[in-house]
């Protein structure tokens, strides 16, 4: 699915040309892609085989240098024990180390020989991704000057960074005026992502909050002990302050560090489509590994493995050493403070370990490295240069292909002496469906987005490019699964479907991370409805949205699970998205049979919802997108397109509407009913062209609308296209 690239095929034919001159003011038309589900335009039939590439990293020293001339003969990988065939071995080499005779240049000429080495192919990549997520400005302040001597020294061929979330890149210039940026601005500005972490300061809050809550309640239970009475004041004091719970402020811990590592998995799963080693360098002020959290943390490092991201963890807080309780600034008024009970005095000690062991944990079960205790931040960055060269990535099928969500155990041995062999512990299966949390039936998907989709059932996806004030790229769209192709939970008199979708854009330039979307979608019917329902091709399970997007071009996959059965749809295409800054730039055309009224200012618009949604709106109405350019005989067909930063030009046609013409079979179509109306909006600086058309006189099939652009002479691409099918009204047959 492409747009117009205004190749000579795609220019309306002369005979059309001095035909659509003819036609009456009103008319109009659009350029897309037909998304008819019976033929399942982009969806291929394909036979699906159970095998599985697992790929894993190895490194082999001796005395601490990497071993270069292994083979994969040499090699012995164990999963839960089974020895597998080794199917593929590739190793990922270094710079060259300086010869026995020549000493190393500190010169300015070294590093110029350095960067002059060649660049490794797209596999032997390594993308690093540095992120702070520090308590404060002067903990990243810490971390600077390694960050800073990593880009300039320890960068290597191959080796792309990306800093404050910008895209990845190794122009050491840019690099370097970032990380300026980020000094100067901690919390972020534009697309700088900030170094201080706001939810820092929550769990600081909370930690404390933690504390006073245990030391009421141990003075409780000491004061309703055997000898003792409770002050009259005392028991209501405490049962007012809700905030003093353990167990609640426990949960709201459990939240926060909940809500970092679904950041972390996302960024993983962001990572994945990028080809080669991925390594996320996370400066943090210490992690929190809740047990409710375990499941989470599982998922996490099956994501890592898979997609070959590890995680290299510097505690940005350096050495720490524990403060007593009682030094710290707060007023406590209640009566144990008296009695020099109440706050234990280890338990910062305590919450720091647990913070320590979080980070380390983070590190270990992703195949990376922790560096804790130490005021060098250079460490971990040190980690990150020895670990992402001369080492090797093992590819085996396994054998066992069952998934039930165990832990498989891998161990690598090398038949040379005296070596170390550093190998990720092992990975996690996937679940059946069935089996699945709601959290992990959404890493799933991020999962599937990355592999080779099988098709269960086809998807209609339909889409139009429009432009926010601004210039800012919009893309309306609606994705649907046809309810005769998805399952339904038949409790009572009722039908129940039920849906996941999920979505990726991916920069095809690689220069953004893939953004993601996610919806749940459920409805139920009456099951007399359910069946008339599934009978019609236009009845869909559909998700309409928008999204701003930057001009270049994308990959777009489209992923919808059926909750009730575990299958699977999909959809991939390509989309361009235009710079809508430039004078007198067209948008794209949807189609649909489906208008809002736009409600009064104030008031309820009596039986009719009230639909706010500027980008689409034109004279009285909103015009909603919908998955199919499938209509019936006799279904109205509503057009809609913008002309961004029109020319004076535009604006002197514009009043004389826009002309459509229909074809089909690559004719002109008669006698066709249609309307149109421009809105020519001066103060945004858009003309709405707007058309609807009446299908009861077309006959059943295939047709193109084609709708001529003003002042199409002097344009690249003087029209815009749009195939759109109609059925006949009723279903032939008996």
């Amino acid at each position: 699915m492409t747009f117009s690239d205004g190749d000579s095929k795609h220019r309306a034919p002369r005979f059309l040309q001095e035909r659509l001159k003819q036609l009456r003011p009103g008319f109009f038309v659009f350029l897309l892609l037909l998304s008819f589900p019976l033929r399942g335009h982009g969806q291929e039939h394909v036979i699906r085989f159970e095998v599985r590439l697992v790929q894993i990293e190895v490194r082999v020293t001796r005395d601490g240098r990497p071993l270069r001339d292994l083979q994969k003969e040499d090699f012995v990988l164990r999963e839960n024990g089974e020895i597998q065939e080794i199917s593929r071995i590739e190793f990922v080499a270094g710079p060259e180390p300086p010869k026995a005779d020549q000493a190393p240049s500190s010169t300015p000429d070294a590093v110029v020989t350095a960067a002059a080495q060649p660049t490794p192919d797209r596999n032997a990549l390594t993308w690093i991704y540095i992120l702070p997520e520090v308590q404060n400005a002067a903990e990243f302040r810490r971390s600077v000057p390694a960050i800073r001597e990593f880009l300039v020294e320890q960068m290597q061929p191959g080796f792309l960074v990306s800093l404050g979330g910008l895209p990845f890149t190794n122009k050491q210039d840019l690099l370097l005026a970032t990380l300026d940026r980020m000094i100067d601005e901690p919390y972020g500005e534009a697309e700088l992502k900030g170094t201080v972490d706001p939810t820092h300061f929550h769990l600081d809050d909370l930690q404390f909050q933690r504390q006073i809550a245990a030391a009421m309640q141990q003075e409780s239970d000491l004061l309703a002990g055997p000898g003792f009475t409770r002050e009259p004041w005392g028991t209501a004091r405490m049962d007012k302050v809700a905030m003093f719970s353990v167990e609640k402020v426990d949960r709201q811990i459990s939240f926060y560090g909940r809500m970092a590592m679904f950041r972390y998995l996302d960024l993983v799963e962001k990572l994945a489509v990028y080809p080669g080693k991925k390594i996320i360098v996370l400066f943090r002020s210490g992690f929190r590994l809740d047990s409710d959290n375990g499941e989470l943390m599982q998922q996490l490092a099956a994501a890592s493995i898979r997609h070959r991201v590890s995680l290299y963890v510097g505690d940005a807080r350096g050495l720490t050493a524990s403060v007593p309780v009682d030094d710290r600034k707060a007023a406590l008024g209640w009566s144990f403070r008296r009695n020099r009970r109440g706050l234990d005095l280890f338990r910062d000690q305590q919450l720091q370990l647990e913070s320590k062991d979080g980070l380390v944990a983070l590190a270990r079960e992703t195949g990376g490295k922790a560096m804790i205790d130490t005021n060098d931040m250079g460490t971990v960055l040190d980690a990150v240069t020895e670990d992402a060269s001369d080492y090797y990535v093992l590819g085996y099928y396994p054998g066992n292909l069952e998934e039930t969500g165990r832990f498989r155990k891998l161990e690598v041995k090398v038949n040379r002496p005296d070596v170390k062999v550093d190998v990720p512990r092992g990975y996690y299966e996937r679940k059946p469906i069935h089996a699945q949390s709601r959290s992990e039936k959404e890493i799933y998907l991020r999962q599937v987005m990355n592999t080779d989709t099988p098709i269960d059932f086809p998807l209609s996806v339909d889409y139009a490019l429009f432009s926010e004030a601004g210039g800012q790229p919009v893309v309306v769209f609606s994705v649907g699964a046809m309810l005769r192709d998805l399952s339904v939970k038949e409790p009572g008199k009722r039908a129940e479907v039920s849906a996941t979708v999920m979505m990726r854009f991916t920069d095809q330039l690689l220069q953004r991370l893939p953004i993601y979307l996610e919806q749940k979608l459920d409805h139920q019917m009456e099951l007399d409805q359910w069946k008339k329902s599934r009978e019609d091709v236009r009845s869909f399970l559909a998700y309409s949205s928008q999204l701003p997007l930057s001009p270049g071009l994308y990959d777009w996959k489209i992923v919808v699970l059926d909750e009730n059965s575990g299958r699977l749809g999909n959809y991939e295409m390509k989309v361009e998205v235009p710079d809508f800054s430039r004078p007198s730039t067209a948008g794209t055309l949807l189609l649909t049979r489906e208008l809002a009224e736009i409600s009064p200012s104030g008031g309820s618009g009596g039986d009719k919802p009230e639909v706010d949604n500027p980008l689409l709106e034109a004279g009285e109405f909103v015009y909603l997108p919908q998955p199919s350019t499938v209509f019936k005989q006799g279904d109205p067909i509503f057009a809609l397109f913008h002309l961004y930063n029109p020319t004076q030009a535009d604006e002197a046609v514009a009043s004389r509407g826009m002309q459509i013409g229909i074809l089909r079979d690559g004719q002109p179509v008669a006698n066709v009913e249609a309307y149109g109306t421009p809105y020519v909006d001066r103060e945004g600086d858009v003309i709405r062209y707007t058309a609807s058309i009446n299908t009861a006189t077309l006959e059943p099939g295939e047709y193109t609308l084609m709708a001529i652009l003003p002042n199409y002479e002097s344009r690249r691409i003087p029209h815009l296209e749009k195939d759109f099918t109609v059925l006949p009204a009723r279903p032939e047959g008996p």
